[in-house]
């Protein structure tokens, strides 16, 4: 004979939580991730500068240039310099983002202008 199982039924357990506690957990959380993206300012504008920099090289934009440090030294010299004589830190994160470009450009090999016939104003002379 074979046995069969009774399923009985398993007690719920609710929770109530007020909605004053759940709205505060809310704004808790909303704040500490803005107070997170305020605290990043700093990487967020390094990455911009330095994507921007890709879409621009991307889509053939041409850009003059000293030639000895090519397109992202360039600016990211610019800047740096705008940056530190302004006391503008958002200005001198970007130059982060440029010069680290430029850093990686010259340590893999890379030309660090895009070519002499398009090279801009200066044309990579100085």
């Amino acid at each position: 004979m074979a046995r069969t199982l009774v399923r009985s039924r398993i007690p719920r357990i609710s929770v109530s939580i007020p909605r004053r506690a759940l709205a505060r957990g809310a704004r808790r959380a909303g704040a500490a991730a803005a107070q997170a993206a305020v605290s990043e300012k700093h990487t967020f504008a390094a990455v911009a500068a330095a994507a921007g920099y890709g879409f621009a090289r991307s889509r053939g934009v041409t850009l003059p240039y000293v030639g000895a440090l090519g397109v992202a030294g360039t600016y990211g010299l610019a800047a740096w310099a705008l940056g530190r004589y302004s006391k503008n830190r958002t200005m001198q994160h970007v130059a982060t983002g440029l010069l680290a470009v430029a850093a990686a450009e010259f340590a893999s090999g890379a030309t660090a202008a895009p070519s002499a016939t398009t090279s801009g104003m200066m044309g990579g002379t100085f």
